[in-house]
């Protein structure tokens, strides 16, 4: 899977989208919040509190890959 470093969003949180299986996730990286996981369109959460973006990836590869 290919991920695609995207910048930061409104909240000021380092961005990175994936595509596997037909679904997109988009990982955050927020100084206060973490590392966090959703599914979009719709940005419905799927998972908080990795430890690391790489981390957020192979989970994504083993869950929905």
């Amino acid at each position: 899977m290919m991920w695609q470093e995207r910048g930061k969003d409104a909240s000021g949180s380092d961005t990175w989208v994936g595509t596997t299986c037909g679904q997109t996730f988009l990982i955050t990286r927020h100084p206060a919040r973490g590392v966090d996981l959703w599914r979009i369109p719709g940005k419905e959460l799927v998972s908080i509190g990795f430890k690391s973006v790489e981390a957020a990836k192979e989970y994504v590869g083993r869950a929905f890959g």
